[in-house]
């Protein structure tokens, strides 16, 4: 009887079975700190929603106290001077042009209230593009029957939902009250600019997936942040709600656990060290289980080989899909300079520091000029050369003084062609069609699991003003970059697919003045629009890693026909000459898809699925070799040992373990 495995090695079997406990242990520590990052990132977003609405509630609060107080205004107006109407009017202009977020302000008589003779009375003021002017909503309109009259009538102060304001030509939010003047019914109306209370939720920064809303008691939205616009689970969210004081409205905030991420870098790294630990466990475990084959017979110690060959090539190939799956799901890490503008409140935070950095260094105060761009299509002509379409359009106010038009640096080639222009009292907005080739560098580095980002850098038209470009808030429902602004809801990128865009910063100097004296060759913001693209897979998997899969099952087929045995060697038809010949062929075959592809990608530095095409070499040339040694007189026993059985029992796993070494250390 063959003695038990841990009395024949007892220092090798207590050598693995430590380093299994170790390996367990490391794992469970690295799976818990995991998790703790993970829930310390969903307090962190759960605390700033807290804080968000408390903001946001406070704002709506202030303007909403602005209308009451204007409203005031308005009826001590009234009550000072009954029966005056220029002074009504008059006071009413004043009122509006104290408040800027007040849009308008109107006083409503009932019926005969204001004048015996006189049926309806109800003069107003309201800020228009003309800017602020005098009227009487008695001339078109019989209030008298409206909602908001009838309320304010029956002594209800009441907030009203977001409308369209004939008055303003804006949409706004109204506010009523009722008052008694000698038994005479008297309605107090003001408008607010429902602008500004949808800024006040855009300001909130709730990530990509959080949502602010604000709704009335009856159901009806006032205003709403963008977010992603896609409901998640209860147990996936954090929901706040808080009552707006002096009104019926409740504003809610919502926090998504997809905003909790923890940072690329971190988890990627988290999850390439939980899945290297599980595969160096599995090893462990099946090194130790092992050790018993000794004590065997050899036919049940051959199938107890051939499945661990198998689990442990099917667990490495699973590790490389844990990778492929984190790296086709998660976005990298984008290393830039640049500040990242995902909404109002960004915009404004930025546009604040610029204006303090250039008083406190005594340069020039920068005119901001709002730009907007949109995508309409995109193709990759080469692997570096990018033709994009679409439009671009700026907005002025009117009267200013700022040149009309923009400049694309980068552009290789580029047509622009005025396409319309729209003038308002207040303001004129140009636009512009363009077609533009870009030049620009890809990594390609993470091929065929890459993410690129394809960038418009903007100038203005006077490059040595002092004007800054910005992006145009207002024709954006939401700067989210997952809702793709300014990009063609159907856009079509062949072998790609858009992930996310936005608008940015960056910083940049550059050593000549173009030619301007006034030009500044320090560094400043420039405004770039981004798109980020993610490679369609499966087309670059079936292209690229299907015929290196198919060789190396070709090669294994091969392998297995090494053999000594008579009666196989003539049924199979083995011999060196045959594998050598067989191998030459694949191994052109391989080197021209690898040349085809290095050509198409222009690539200046070795990428992913490259170092697979190396790997095929290396395995073709020791398939060679091993036919070649294996055909040799000389008896080598790593060679030799039940006819070859080692180099076909290793090869799936050191195949697969070196592609997930390969997988891993690209990806670290």
């Amino acid at each position: 009887m063959k003695p038990r495995v841990c009395s024949r090695y007892p220092c090798l079997f207590a050598a693995l079975l430590i380093v299994a406990l170790a390996l367990a242990v490391a794992i469970g520590r690295e799976a818990t700190e995991y998790a703790r990052a993970r829930q310390a990132a969903w307090q962190a977003a759960i605390d700033n929603t807290n804080a968000e609405i408390e903001v946001a509630a406070t704002e709506l609060e202030r303007l909403i106290r602005t209308g009451q107080q204007a409203a005031d205004e308005t009826a001590a107006l009234v009550r000072s001077s009954p029966k005056s109407a220029d002074h009504i009017s008059e006071g009413l202009r004043k009122i509006v042009a104290r408040y800027p977020e007040v849009m308008a302000a109107a006083v409503a008589f009932d019926r005969y209230g204001f004048d015996p003779e006189r049926r309806l009375f109800a003069p107003f003021a309201v800020r228009g593009d003309a800017g602020l002017r005098a009227a009487q909503l008695d001339d078109d309109l019989d209030y008298t029957g409206s909602d908001w009259f009838l309320r304010a009538s029956a002594g209800q102060s009441v907030w009203q939902p977001p409308r369209h304001n004939e008055m303003t030509n804006t949409v706004t939010v109204d506010f009523a009250a009722g008052d008694k003047l000698h038994d005479t019914v008297v309605a107090v109306h003001v408008s607010l600019n429902a602008r500004d209370i949808q800024s006040v939720l855009e300001r909130a920064r709730l990530g990509g997936s959080g949502r602010a809303t604000l709704v009335s008691d009856g159901g009806q939205i006032i205003a709403a942040h963008p977010g992603r616009q896609t409901p998640c689970i209860d147990a996936s969210c954090h929901r706040v709600t808080r009552s707006i004081a002096n009104t019926t409205w409740t504003l809610t905030m919502t926090a998504d656990r997809r905003d909790a991420m923890l940072p690329e870098p971190l988890a990627r790294q988290t999850t390439l060290t939980l899945t290297s630990l599980s595969l160096c466990l599995l090893a462990t475990v099946a090194a130790l289980h092992l050790l018993h084959l000794t004590a065997m017979t050899d036919h049940r110690a051959n199938r107890e080989l051939w499945t661990w060959s198998i689990v442990i090539s099917l667990s490495f190939v699973i590790g490389i899909g844990v990778i492929w799956s984190f790296a086709l799901s998660v976005e990298p890490a984008r290393v830039s300079p640049g500040r990242v503008i995902a909404s109002r409140g960004e915009l404004e935070d930025f546009q604040r520091q610029t204006l303090i950095a250039a008083v406190r260094d005594h340069r020039p105060i920068p005119q901001f000029l709002p730009t907007g761009v949109f995508i309409k299509s995109m193709e990759f002509v080469s692997a570096n050369n990018v033709v994009v379409t679409g439009y671009i359009w700026q907005r002025f106010k009117a009267g200013s003084k700022i040149g009309e038009g923009f400049t694309l640096p980068e552009a290789e080639s580029v047509e622009i062609e005025e396409a319309y222009r729209r003038e308002t009292p207040t303001a004129i907005t140009v636009g512009w069609s363009f077609r533009v080739t870009l030049r620009q560098t890809f990594g390609y580095s993470r091929f065929p699991l890459d993410w690129e980002a394809v960038w418009i850098r903007l100038w203005p038209k006077e490059i040595d003003q002092h004007i800054l470009l910005a992006p145009d808030l207002e024709d954006y429902p939401s700067l989210a970059g997952a809702t793709l602004p300014g990009i063609e809801r159907d856009i079509v990128i062949g072998g790609w697919t858009p992930r996310s865009a936005f608008f940015e910063y960056r910083d940049n100097a550059y050593s000549a003045r173009f030619g301007l004296p006034s030009r500044s060759i320090e560094l400043r913001p420039e405004l770039y629009f981004n798109l980020i693209i993610q490679r369609t897979f499966l087309d670059a998997f079936v292209s690229y890693m299907t015929p290196i899969i198919l060789v190396l099952v070709l090669i294994f087929a091969m392998q297995m026909t090494v053999t000594r045995e008579a009666k196989n060697k003539d049924l199979v038809g083995f011999t060196a000459s045959t594998i050598i010949t067989t191998c030459a062929a694949l191994f052109f075959a391989v080197l021209l898809s690898h040349i085809e592809l290095r050509g198409a990608l222009a690539a200046k530095k070795v990428f992913y699925v490259e170092y697979f095409y190396f790997l095929t070499y290396l395995i073709i040339l020791l398939a060679c070799v091993n036919s070649i040694l294996f055909t040799s007189d000389r008896e080598i026993r790593s060679i030799h040992y039940r006819d070859n059985l080692l180099p076909k029992l290793f090869y799936w796993p050191l195949v697969s373990g070196a592609m997930y070494a390969i997988t891993a250390a690209v990806f670290a």
